[in-house]
């Protein structure tokens, strides 16, 4: 959802109030831990607590239910769509393949590494790294790049920079199932 407010436009992330597998309350301290790190968007200061739990809200069924939300500065357009949208434009039958221009594709590049440095500098990974998880800024930062969607992400260090344990029991496949050929 994406809500115009009068000084800026911001969006607030959804999760059924009782989902057993709930995300913003990590993706929330995420944001908070790293608040003001280049290419890691930031909550919106001013709306409640940032993280509203249990907010009952009318589905288009017309049920109320009750709602975690998470708001957040609004970004531009990812680069998954990007890419989509490029491709869709500029291929034809006499070129079926499409090169973005090389210094587009180093800045990227640079900036999807820096802002991956930066997660992993405040001790956390991603677990979801893919394209649609980049966003342009919005704005004076549209050549910016941000890291979206930490729900996933996990701490790996703690916070005198030792390594945390993990079960690897219990491990299993996470984030957004890809297959290659």
């Amino acid at each position: 959802a994406i809500v115009n407010n009068k000084k800026r436009n911001f969006m607030a992330k959804v999760e059924w109030a009782d989902h057993p597998h709930q995300q913003l309350q990590q993706e929330h301290r995420i944001y908070t831990i790293l608040k003001w790190k280049p290419g890691i968007g930031s909550v919106v200061e001013g709306i409640g607590t940032h993280l509203s739990k249990n907010v009952v809200l009318k589905t288009a069924d017309g049920n109320n239910d009750r709602f975690n939300l998470l708001f957040l500065d609004q970004l531009g357009i990812d680069l998954s769509t990007i890419q989509k949208r490029m491709r869709d434009l500029y291929t034809t039958k006499a070129n079926p393949y499409y090169c973005m221009n090389k210094h587009t594709v180093i800045n990227c590049a640079t900036q999807m590494f820096m802002v991956v440095q930066t997660l992993h500098d405040g001790y956390f990974i991603h677990r979801d790294i893919k394209l649609s998880n980049f966003m342009m800024g919005g704005g004076i930062e549209k050549h910016m790049l941000y890291l979206i969607d930490f729900g996933l992400s996990k701490q790996y260090k703690n916070s005198y920079g030792e390594h945390m344990n993990t079960d690897q029991k219990y491990q299993v496949n996470i984030g957004t199932k890809v297959s290659y050929s």
